[in-house]
C-alpha cells in the first residue's frame, strides 16, 4: 500500500466501552464503503481498564493488538480507521 494512494474499505471503526472493556468494532448497522486517500497505519489496542488502587489508579491492559489503516475521505474532517486487511486500492 502507498501512501497517497486511493483506496476502499467496506466498513470503518468506532470506539466502544462495555463496563471496563475498552475496543474497536464495526458497527452494527450497514455502512456504506469508505472511499478516500490512504495516510498511513497504526496498532489499534483493545482490552480491560483495570483499577490499581488509590496509589496508581486505573491501568489499561491490552488483550488484543488491530493493525488499522487510516483513510482520508474529506481534508476537513479526521482520518477514519479501517481494518488493514480490508482495505483495497482503486484504480
Amino acid at each position: 500500500m502507498e501512501l497517497g494512494q486511493k483506496v476502499t474499505a467496506p466498513g470503518h471503526l468506532i470506539r466502544r466501552h462495555r463496563g471496563n472493556r475498552r475496543f474497536w468494532t464495526k458497527p452494527e448497522w450497514k455502512q456504506p464503503p469508505t472511499t478516500g486517500i490512504y495516510i498511513g497505519v497504526r496498532t489499534y489496542q483493545n482490552g480491560t481498564l483495570l483499577w490499581d488502587g488509590d496509589d496508581v489508579g486505573y491501568a489499561f491492559s491490552p488483550d488484543e493488538y488491530l493493525k488499522v489503516g487510516l483513510i482520508v475521505t474529506d481534508p476537513r474532517h479526521r482520518p477514519v480507521p479501517v481494518l488493514y486487511s480490508e482495505i483495497t486500492p482503486v484504480d
